[in-house]
């Protein structure tokens, strides 16, 4: 039964029996149709001052209602024996677009201030729809946000309470749940060194990743992740010197102490979705992929444009079903070489990496410089703009200023 039906018969109900205005638990705020909501408003007024409630007095209130309108309302329910029926689908309609409206509210980040509000608001909700066993009937993964929401003794939307970067800290408010961000950039700038930064810093502050690298081997990611942690060059650690060694030793195994980093290489996307399954069951918080146009779903051997499209839009979904941070790498295409800087319309194979990205951050580096550039295009919930953090490129190391 829809809502404008259990809404009608709720009404009718009241008309055919009104002494079930003294004993209803509804309120005006319950109602979706505005008329509903005014007549409902209107029987209480008439209860309260003691006159009779029946279509003719009704219709004599309200202009904007005839007596015939008024009977036709009151035939929709033959019997008032269905009144809790009635009753309960209105709450259930009501509580169940609540939630909704809030899922989608935690899904686009608001700030702590609504979070608040939502809490205040929405536990009689969530309680009421726990009692009556009616999860079923609801959206899946509205029912699980709230839930999560209200028994996590974690912050609701940060990983993090901080990137590790003070100027991406202003524009991002750190690393968030549900969020799916892009790190962009022409070949050879510095996409994997960039991610490896962000993932040893999250390792320093206790929170489990994992990388999905399609270009570099474990070893490889290992020996880049050494390199910018000890401040050890690539060819130092080749030689195996025992000064190296004893430096690697000390710093990596406090690190190693404090969180552990998964590494998959398969490209097939069946198999990176069941990575990331396991992954998070293991306690992950923040997976790295290596990167977009590198990814393969066997459906899509020809149409590159709907495979990226359908890669972005499932990240976007899995991000939000297992409560965690996706940052996926991604390329530019040639005319961002040619443009002064690149632009959203430069992201390569699909317009739809826009549209599912939270946060999309491109990367600039000139070969001789020792800055990075970092660009914003787009952000959910924050401002765009732009920041150059130094970089050592025989470490592989971004610095924080």
């Amino acid at each position: 039964m829809n809502t404008i039906n259990s809404e009608q018969g709720i009404l009718s109900c009241f008309l055919i029996s009104p002494e079930l205005l003294k004993i209803t638990i509804l309120k005006k705020k319950h109602f979706t149709i505005r008329e509903y909501s005014a007549l409902f408003e209107q029987m209480l007024k008439m209860l309260q001052e003691w006159l009779s409630i029946d279509a003719i007095s009704i219709s004599s209130y309200y202009s904007w209602t005839t007596t015939d309108e008024m009977f036709e309302l009151s035939t929709v329910a033959i019997t008032s024996r269905n009144f809790e029926t009635y009753e309960n689908l209105i709450i259930q309609n009501y509580n169940k677009k609540m939630l909704t409206d809030c899922a989608r509210r935690i899904e686009a980040g608001t700030d702590q201030l609504d979070y608040h509000d939502i809490s205040k608001m929405m536990h009689e909700s969530l309680a009421w729809i726990e009692q009556k066993e009616i999860v079923d009937t609801m959206f899946p993964w509205v029912y699980d946000t709230m839930h999560l929401y209200f028994n996590s003794d974690e912050s609701p939307i940060f990983i993090t309470e901080t990137t590790g970067y003070s100027q991406l800290d202003f524009f991002t408010w750190w690393w968030r749940k549900w969020w799916l961000y892009v790190i962009a950039a022409r070949p050879k700038v510095g996409k994997s060194s960039v991610m490896l930064n962000f993932c040893m810093v999250l390792r320093k502050q206790w929170i489990n990743t994992s990388i999905h690298s399609f270009e570099m081997t474990a070893q490889e990611i290992h020996e880049r992740a050494i390199c910018l942690t000890c401040d050890v060059e690539a060819r130092q650690l080749h030689k195996k010197l025992p000064e190296v060694i004893e430096k690697v030793t000390n710093v990596m195994w406090k690190i190693v102490e404090k969180s552990w980093c998964y590494i998959h290489t398969s490209r097939m996307f069946h198999d990176i979705e069941r990575n990331i399954a396991h992954d998070v069951a293991n306690g992950v918080k923040v997976v790295f992929i290596d990167y977009l146009q590198l990814i393969r779903i066997e459906s899509y051997r020809w149409n590159k444009n709907n495979m990226v499209e359908d890669i972005t839009g499932t990240l976007k979904i899995l991000a939000g079903k297992y409560w965690i941070a996706i940052v996926l790498l991604s390329q530019l295409s040639r005319e961002a070489a040619k443009a002064p800087e690149p632009e959203l319309h430069h992201l390569r194979d699909s317009w739809s990496i826009e549209q599912d990205a939270s946060c999309v951050m491109f990367l600039q580096r000139d070969p001789y410089s020792e800055t990075i550039d970092i660009k914003i295009k787009a952000n959910r919930n924050g401002e765009c703009g732009y920041m150059a953090l130094p970089y050592t490129s025989k470490y592989f190391k971004m610095l924080n200023w």
